[in-house]
């Protein structure tokens, strides 16, 4: 079965800043990451130094290694500006037949909206935005600019959602894109992480709009479960978010949900993933 990761990192996200506050309180968690009072599984193995060693170590040989040895046979790996490059990320996947590239533009910049006409046509598929690192509200009218010329492109963008350890760690909760989908009813919608803490808005958030769609990473089995049976199959897509989190343990979570139906494993895994990126054109 081909398998598609619609969530890597190949690049240091965080831009290398060692005295931020993500990279100090990930010490002193001793990185490991409590999800609702327990520590989810999926960080257990993986989170063995600090999430900014993590980062350092995002580059594309490693990446390789980890999908060889999961049978992992595609990998989006994202672009974050200003930190990671799209132009970058282009050239990796330019290397590497298994990488899909999804470029990463700045709200801020005035060149953005060429910027995405040139890296799609380098070969993007789609657009990664982290609202708390690029210091941006979903809402806001540069953010907006974004959607439009994404809905216009026919790319989909993959947000982080949800809670996240540094400064403006509330800016990508859920209730920040409501207004999205509504607005830009043919853009899709990828809910990175399922807004990590509170999958259950995500769900509700999928359910309620037909153009979004939910990403496995951070999630342990019980809540893909739901989302299966909430939501249905179709709009489920398997994601890591390596390497701060583990290819091999996230698709051991993703066979769990499933409970042996091959079917959905399939789609959660390849198919729909392949449909969304239109792979097949």
């Amino acid at each position: 079965m081909k398998i598609i990761d619609v969530h890597t990192h190949v690049g240091n996200i965080l831009g290398g800043d060692s005295d931020s506050f993500l990279a100090r309180l990930s010490k002193k968690l001793s990185y490991a990451n409590v999800y609702l009072g327990r520590i989810n599984h999926l960080f257990c193995r993986q989170m063995k130094s600090s999430m900014e060693k993590l980062a350092g170590e995002a580059d594309e040989d490693k990446l390789l290694k980890a999908m060889k040895q999961t049978g992992i046979s595609h990998s989006v790996i994202v672009a974050l500006e200003p930190h990671v490059q799209t132009d970058d990320i282009v050239d990796s996947a330019s290397a590497n037949k298994g990488f899909i590239p999804f470029m990463s533009v700045h709200p801020d910049d005035p060149d953005k909206l060429s910027k995405m006409k040139k890296f799609q046509t380098r070969g993007c598929r789609g657009i990664k935005l982290h609202p708390v690192i690029q210091n941006f509200l979903p809402s806001e009218k540069s953010a907006y600019e974004i959607y439009e010329e994404a809905q216009s492109l026919g790319l989909p963008v993959l947000f982080h959602t949800g809670f996240f350890p540094c400064k403006n760690k509330f800016q990508a909760l859920i209730e920040h894109f409501e207004g999205i989908p509504l607005d830009f009813p043919r853009l899709r919608i990828i809910v990175g992480h399922m807004n990590m803490f509170e999958p259950e808005r995500a769900i509700r958030f999928c359910r309620k709009f037909g153009n979004v769609f939910l990403e496995t990473s951070k999630q342990p089995a019980r809540n893909v479960r739901k989302a299966i049976n909430k939501v249905g199959t179709d709009r489920i897509l398997f994601g890591s978010d390596w390497p701060f989190g583990s290819q091999e343990i996230s698709l051991r979570i993703v066979d769990k949900a499933v409970k042996g139906n091959s079917g959905i494993l399939e789609k959660i895994l390849y198919s729909n993933s392949e449909d969304l990126l239109s792979l097949c054109n």
